[in-house]
């Protein structure tokens, strides 16, 4: 839906603003963060929250850009367990006193639950749908899985051109 997307564009706006801004990659199963600044995919956070690297290590400048990206890494079964056992919330804690905005690029939230694990840590979520590819049960299922965890929504965007083959904006 362009969740990756979003982030990467939001995370170098805010740094363009001058904020000091970390990009933070936690789609464990499916990153590219990596990709869009030509970066290696780890060591990463996966490597951070089990213990084999250093946050220093793995904090990568964006191209372009006064903001600081983290990739996922290599993702596996410990990693999940880390958002769960308080090692996530801890970094998370640390990593907001050194930048003002962290825009966490995850998982899509029904697909699995590292969204929404992710989302309970958060100071809120943007939901990205695109037309004729988000299934309305699943957006829908989303937006009541964050309610239930009281994850607060800072809003949606719809992500296409739906003006595309329609003759443009103005006809």
């Amino acid at each position: 839906e362009g969740e990756t997307m979003l982030a990467t564009h939001l995370a170098a706006g805010l740094a363009r603003l001058g904020r000091r801004t970390l990009l933070l990659d936690c789609d464990f199963r499916n990153s590219r963060c990596h990709q869009q600044f030509d970066l290696p995919a780890g060591p990463g956070l996966s490597e951070v929250l089990c213990g084999e690297a250093e946050v220093a290590d793995v904090l990568h400048p964006v191209p372009d850009s006064d903001a600081r990206i983290i990739t996922a890494g290599q993702g596996n079964a410990q990693v999940i367990k880390a958002l769960n056992n308080g090692k996530f919330a801890a970094l998370l804690a640390r990593l907001r006193q050194d930048f003002d905005y962290i825009i966490v690029d995850s998982a899509p939230t029904p697909v699995v639950s590292d969204g929404l694990l992710i989302g309970k840590m958060s100071d809120g979520v943007i939901l990205v749908v695109r037309p004729k590819v988000s299934k309305a049960a699943e957006v829908v299922a989303a937006f009541e899985q964050l309610a239930a965890l009281k994850i607060p929504i800072l809003g949606s965007v719809v992500n296409a051109n739906l003006a595309r083959g329609s003759g443009g904006y103005y006809k």
